[in-house]
């Protein structure tokens, strides 16, 4: 599956997703929360500020196109901000 963020609000990377690159192909420490935020069998990394997470600048009408499995982030650092997107997957059947 890929998945496709669209920034409407927040485009320095102090604001955008920030993203494990090639972690897609890689087995990382994650676990299950008690509740879900969004789907049953959505994981979390464990331990998630020992690693570096690669964070773009990008312009107004840019997208940032990336493997579903690839361990992203979606905090926004040091700022008291919103960060909107919108997000498309397309899986290839």
């Amino acid at each position: 599956m890929i998945s496709v963020t669209i920034p409407i609000i927040g485009f320095t990377k102090y604001e955008s997703q920030g993203f494990l690159v090639g972690s897609h192909l890689k087995k990382y420490e994650s676990f299950l929360e008690k509740e879900q935020k969004f789907c049953s069998e959505e994981r979390r990394l464990k331990n998630p500020e020992k690693y570096d997470f690669a964070r773009l600048n990008i312009s107004q009408g840019e997208c940032i196109i990336f493997h579903w499995n690839t361990i992203h982030t979606e905090q926004i650092i040091g700022k008291d901000s919103t960060r909107l997107a919108l997000e498309l997957r397309y899986e290839a059947i």
